[in-house]
């Protein structure tokens, strides 16, 4: 789930193609994971997770297959990156990213709670947000870091922190509109400017 709700239009048989291709992909997961460890058993193999927070119904809907493809591989793992940026759907006067994405820091932490069960652990392997003007950004990565500093305090495994991302970037299908980056691009002149946001996200790290 990428990492907006899902369309729940779907063509005749889809579903059961769908089901069918994940089938596909948690098997060649599993392929994978013996021959690399075969040929390196000191690597360390996982995969990333899109997950978001949102009402306990819609939770259950958009977190399922993610989910469900963890729980048949958990043993073919060394770790799960988790992807967070929001919550679905985005509440009425709540605080949101240039994308529309309802800003909810808490949901960091429910998220790696729901991951705990994997007894795994875990990468932030993308947090971010869209934010042109840069002005969200500085508390959106510190109330993120907060929040997840809360759930390793509760007893999650969490290993490391990835901001997305340090430049601007392609993304998707929105293209080259949203601003995720530290760094921002002029895409005429490809000239990088470092947003005063960077310089906070140093000083979180050197602590």
């Amino acid at each position: 789930v990428w990492p907006a709700p899902p369309s729940f239009t779907c063509k005749r048989g889809g579903w059961f193609l769908a089901f069918k291709a994940l089938k596909n992909l948690i098997a060649a997961h599993r392929e994978a994971y013996d021959v690399i460890k075969g040929l390196t058993a000191e690597a360390e193999i996982g995969i990333a997770t899109n997950l978001v927070a949102a009402s306990p119904i819609k939770k259950f809907f958009i977190n399922r297959p993610n989910f469900y493809t963890l729980s048949k591989i958990q043993n073919h793992l060394d770790f799960i990156g988790l992807n967070y940026y929001l919550r679905v759907p985005a509440r009425r006067g709540a605080k949101v990213s240039d994308m529309g994405w309802e800003i909810y820091p808490e949901g960091i932490y429910q998220t790696i709670r729901s991951l705990k069960k994997f007894n795994l652990p875990i990468y932030i392997t993308e947090n971010g947000v869209a934010d042109a003007s840069d002005r969200n950004r500085p508390d959106y990565i510190r109330d993120h870091v907060s929040w997840m500093k809360r759930a390793i305090e509760g007893g999650a495994d969490v290993r490391g922190y990835f901001y997305w991302s340090l430049l601007d970037n392609f993304e998707w299908h929105h293209g080259f509109k949203p601003r995720f980056g530290l760094v921002e691009i002029n895409y005429e002149t490809m000239e990088r400017k470092i947003r005063p946001s960077a310089y906070e996200y140093a000083k979180m790290i050197k602590g």
